[in-house]
């Protein structure tokens, strides 16, 4: 019985299956996922279908664009998010959850997802925010989940997208995007999810490999499944990590 992680899969069917191939996913395996299912890949439905298949052996934290699916599902979602749903690649995901049959079983699966998964060797969250955003909230962060996150006060829809619990920010003092960064340190303190257990990330994806920065103790696993860059040659992958 192994335990994967995957990073961001945005409707990419085919890569997450051809990864999860590559690493023998059996019926006793759990996969955990760093968030974002649908949007922009070509494929959600299917991601959708086959990940809650797996029932309790699947476990997903919140992405930003599952906050959107949510949203949608549950038909609370404000014209600001929908236009920048829109924008950021959520027609495919729209597309595949309109009048479907099961509609509120996918809403209370999508509904169940938690802001951050702790297990005793890891923790799984969707992106590093700052201490100060995740102070205001009013709920234990261990007990958040897309059904409350409205209610914990750390998520701004009046925006569409809350750039303060999705921010980069902190990720991008990383030695991976600044080999001259001095600031590894100084993103810890005020990230108090940094610390001496392994925090596991995506939201940000990355073309030259997964990150890992050792001072943070972070891993980005996101190597942007959906993507094709053909300027510099590069196809998405989808990583799935062995924890």
């Amino acid at each position: 019985m192994s335990r994967f992680i995957v990073g961001d899969i945005h409707g990419s069917y085919d890569r997450l299956m051809t990864a999860l191939d590559l690493c023998k996913f059996s019926d006793s395996d759990t996969l955990y996922c760093t968030g974002d299912i649908g949007d922009r890949g070509p494929d959600v439905r299917k991601c959708i279908d086959f990940l809650m298949s797996l029932k309790d052996r699947f476990k997903s934290v919140i992405g930003n664009h599952d906050v959107w699916a949510y949203q949608y599902l549950s038909d609370t979602i404000s014209r600001i998010s929908s236009d920048t749903w829109e924008y950021n690649g959520g027609r495919s995901t729209e597309a595949a959850l309109y009048n479907i049959e099961n509609k509120e079983e996918v809403a209370a699966w999508y509904g169940s997802f938690p802001y951050i998964i702790e297990e005793e060797d890891f923790r799984l969250i969707h992106t590093l925010t700052y201490t100060k955003k995740l102070e205001r909230s009013k709920i234990p962060l261990s007990e958040i989940t897309m059904r409350n996150i409205d209610d914990s006060d750390i998520i701004d829809n009046f925006f569409g997208y809350d750039s303060g619990l999705f921010n980069r920010d902190i990720l991008y003092r990383s030695k991976y995007f600044d080999e001259k960064s001095p600031s590894p340190q100084l993103a810890k303190e005020e990230c108090f999810l940094l610390d001496d257990k392994l925090t596991v990330i995506g939201h940000t994806p990355l073309t030259g490999g997964v990150l890992y920065d050792k001072e943070m103790n972070v891993c980005d696993i996101d190597t942007g499944g959906f993507c094709t860059y053909e300027k510099h040659k590069y196809e998405g992958k989808i990583t799935v990590l062995n924890i």
